[in-house]
């Protein structure tokens, strides 16, 4: 974790203090601080270690002509060993963020294309006063930034931009109203000035003039193979080595399984790495309190586990755990609301177990819904209709050899293909927020499936992304956004995507003797939490958090607190629907945060 100043000169040295005070304290190490006598800069670096290499981790870097800090994960070191012309056995020896200078210092600004895996970095060139900064192609680790005239502010937590000295931050209402109707843009933090690097991106800042481009711009044009197999056996190779490349850590490795195919994908693909070395894996599903019957997740997640002797399955219930819980807590560390407090209550529970088993690395499958398992259309097809046809006659011949599996209606299979996923606040309770937040942001005019397949894979991170590493030492990493992975899937032909006739087939024929046959032929995705039932357990603590937010000023300017005091009595009672609860937690989210704000309690936490 670091900070960076960087200026033509006047830096003192209670700025780079606040921020380095901010990172994250985990294991008690104090943050190292190097700052230049003119002024010209000044940066902070709180290691935490998680690779077997970090211990020889000698940041923030500091040369006669370069400032260098940054956090990596970078893969086939072996390879990029090679092209820096390292000796393995000196390799072994340097940290990944050492590889990563020496990376820039070898192919400058050109250096992110040639490397693999999750990073982010600033480099300050002390005699041009230009100061370059990027991250990996998705924004896997987040780098946050602020100009203020001549000068520059880097850091890879919001908290440290935050407690800059000079200026408190304004709270950005668009954003949090973007926040509270479910539109979180790729760059866009709640503060006025400060902005995130989204993935992909490349940041030049120079003579107080600041600009950003993409780096990460993959080939896209489709290539049809002779034989559709060799679609799948391409994407096992790099699934594999993608998995392998995430098991690399000081300590245990664990897995969030859901239960749905691409969360088991990576679970199964892990536990026979790690069998091979005599290695176990513990695999945590969190089990919603209103899971019931052949379609509950943990059931779906328990069987993956059994077809592996090395997974140890472990479930976690709801207990009493609720988002009001950890919200304020959320809002200190990350700086941002919460963005999915559904999933929030999930990734903090396993988080915390996972913590406490001394894991530093949870393997999730968050990208495999825009990668591996993309459902595909037969449009491109020559043979479209027949596919079709032969997709229903499979879909049947499933739910007779698999009883367990729900089959959805097939009305439509014989039709244009599957329909865009709808966006927007709709349905009842869009009344939360103020007119002008209730329509999502103008969209693009019609594009093709190919275009919106492309958008989707190649989307960068949300900026609103939790990092838990700041708060538990823990590193989420996901296989299916490998950026190889990407790279070669977004060469196939959409009609791929649906092998052996089925809607997400590729990713099914992956799972082939990986995953037991229902878990792998499941149609139905992972049960989620039914929001619901927080708000008819804690009426009490709803409405308090309504009260809270009444007599904000901020929140009166994207929400319409009539309304929702109306909606929250309308949860409480238990006559509301589960959209309605997670458009009400959207809303509570950002409201609650700027009500912490404007009292003063998000710094206080902090420190």
């Amino acid at each position: 974790m670091f900070a960076l100043i960087a200026a033509d000169a006047g830096i003192r040295p209670e700025e780079i203090v606040a921020m380095a005070t901010a990172l994250p304290r985990l294991g008690g190490v104090a943050p190292l601080i190097r700052l230049d006598v003119h002024g010209t800069y000044a940066a902070a670096v709180r290691p935490i270690p998680i690779l077997p290499e970090d211990v020889f981790d000698a940041q923030p870097c500091i040369e006669p002509d370069l400032v260098f800090v940054g956090r990596a994960r970078l893969d086939d070191r072996t390879c990029l060993l090679g092209q820096l012309e390292i000796a393995p056995e000196a390799g072994a020896r340097l940290a990944d963020s050492e590889l990563l200078r020496r990376a820039y210092r070898k192919w400058r600004e050109a250096a992110p294309q040639h490397l693999y895996g999750d990073f982010c970095f600033a480099a300050w060139e002390r005699h041009t006063h230009r100061l370059i900064a990027a991250t990996d192609h998705l924004g896997s680790f987040p780098l946050f930034y602020s100009c203020r005239g001549q000068r520059i502010l880097l850091a890879t937590q919001l908290a440290a931009l935050l407690a800059y000295p000079e200026g408190r931050p304004a709270l950005d209402v668009q954003s949090l109203g973007l926040a509270a109707a479910g539109h979180a843009g790729h760059n866009r933090t709640m503060f006025e000035g400060i902005r995130a690097l989204a993935g992909g991106e490349l940041l030049a800042f120079h003579d107080g003039r600041l600009r950003t481009r993409r780096w990460w711009r993959p080939q896209t044009s489709a290539t049809v193979q002779a034989r559709p197999v060799e679609y799948v056996e391409d994407v096992r190779e790099r699934f594999e080595a993608a998995v392998v490349s995430r098991l690399r850590s000081r300590g245990a490795i664990v897995a969030a399984m859901s239960g749905g195919l691409d969360s088991s994908l990576v679970t199964a693909s892990a536990a026979n790495q790690l069998a091979a070395r005599g290695g176990l894996l513990d695999a945590y599903t969190a089990v919603p309190a209103c899971e019931t019957g052949a379609d509950y997740g943990a059931s779906w997640a328990a069987a993956v586990a059994r077809w592996h002797a090395n997974i140890r399955h472990r479930l976690i219930g709801p207990g009493t755990l609720a988002p009001l819980d950890i919200l304020p807590r959320v809002h200190s560390v990350s700086g941002c609301p919460a963005w999915d407090t559904a999933k929030m209550v999930w990734s903090w529970q396993i988080s915390t177990l996972a913590a406490q088993d001394h894991a530093h690395v949870v393997l999730c499958g968050d990208h495999g819904n825009l990668s591996l398992s993309y459902p595909g259309d037969c449009c491109e097809s020559k043979w479209s209709r027949a596919q079709r046809v032969a997709e229903m006659g499979r879909r049947a011949l499933d739910g007779l050899r698999h009883p367990l599996i729900r089959l959805r209606s097939v009305r439509g299979l014989v039709g244009r293909g599957p329909q865009p996923e709808r966006s927007g606040v709709q349905g009842a309770g869009a009344d939360l927020l103020l007119p002008q937040f209730r329509t999502p942001p103008a969209l693009r005019e019609e594009s093709s499936p190919r275009d919106k397949f492309i958008q989707a894979v190649t989307a960068p991170r949300s900026s609103l992304r939790i990092d838990h590493m700041a708060q538990f030492g823990v590193d989420w990493r996901d296989p299916t956004g490998d950026r190889r992975l990407l790279e070669r899937i977004l060469t196939f032909p959409l009609h791929a995507f649906r092998a052996g006739f089925r809607p997400r087939g590729l990713a099914r024929e992956l799972g082939r003797d990986l995953l037991p046959e229902g878990a792998r032929l499941r149609i139905t995705s992972g049960a989620g939490p039914d929001e619901t039932t927080w708000f008819t357990r804690r009426p009490q603590d709803y409405r308090a958090a309504v009260r809270s937010i009444r007599h904000s000023r901020t929140c009166a300017q994207f929400i319409d607190l009539k309304q929702l005091e109306c909606q929250i009595e309308v949860l409480c009672s238990g006559r509301g629907s589960r959209e309605q609860a997670a458009l009400t937690h959207h809303v509570l989210d950002a409201a609650m945060f700027a009500v912490e704000f404007e009292h003063g309690t998000l710094q206080s936490a902090r420190g």
